[in-house]
């Protein structure tokens, strides 16, 4: 099955030759593969099973490719990738998808921004641009990777991974959205501080690497890494909640 833009064109091959689509927002395909192509306003593409090649276009736009290897392209706009109808968790790595798995394996990526898990244990990887990372249910783990990030967990006991001072900078920093210490979520720093970190709570840094502390505001919390031991933030991590963390909502 082949659709074209779904602004004022004509279907080209499979059930819809011949189709004229207009003012059409979304597009779903077969259970074989499909190409579905969007145009400039915000379109969600669903490609079910196959292997099914989705390119959205202009606009905010919603790839669903299901199973089998997709290509996924958004074009110009802030573009997701969704596997919330995936069966099983998925592992989806925007800059890496060699390491995908799940709905999500041989799926490969062009200007796509954002990542949309399941309803079961996922691990998320974005890129070095600014992206949106969301876990919905299950134990899901979260890595921004480079850029200015926003990090939702969903439901369940989520681990937020920064892996580099580069992940989450002084000046760009990431943002968790629904930090909770009641489900048991995590903020892995080992990456930076190499397994010898130190939470020092709102004390002021003493000029040793590795040193963690926060500063808790009336609506938020920050996070401050000091890598270097040179008694400045070398990272910063912000939670939109106010939450008085501990050292035992860390790995260091």
């Amino acid at each position: 099955m082949v659709v074209p833009t779904v602004c004022p064109r004509t279907g080209t091959g499979g059930d819809a030759a011949g189709d004229t689509l207009t003012g059409i927002e979304w597009l779903r395909g077969s259970a074989f593969s499909d190409s579905l192509t969007g145009d400039g306003g915000a379109n969600r593409l669903s490609g079910l099973a196959g292997t099914d090649t989705l390119d959205g276009g202009d606009g905010n736009d919603q790839l669903i490719g299901g199973a089998g290897a997709d290509v996924l392209t958004g074009g110009a706009g802030f573009d997701t990738a969704l596997y919330d109808n995936a069966s099983v968790g998925v592992t989806a790595n925007l800059a890496n998808p060699s390491a995908n798995t799940g709905d999500a394996a041989g799926d490969t990526y062009s200007s796509i921004e954002n990542l949309v898990g399941s309803a079961f244990a996922d691990t998320l990887t974005g890129d070095s641009g600014s992206n949106y990372l969301q876990g919905w249910n299950g134990d899901d783990v979260l890595n921004g990777g480079g850029g200015a990030d926003i990090l939702n967990g969903g439901l369940g006991a989520d681990t937020f991974v920064f892996s580099s001072i580069a992940d989450s900078t002084a000046k760009a920093p990431d943002r968790i959205n629904d930090f909770s210490q009641s489900q048991g979520d995590k903020i892995d720093l080992s990456g930076i501080t190499h397994g010898s970190g130190t939470f020092i709570g709102t004390e002021d840094f003493t000029h040793h690497a590795g040193e963690v502390r926060i500063v808790e505001g009336t609506t938020q919390t920050a996070v401050y890494i000091d890598a270097n031991g040179d008694g400045t933030a070398d990272a910063q991590i912000r939670l939109f909640t106010a939450v008085a963390l501990t050292a035992s909502d860390f790995t260091l």
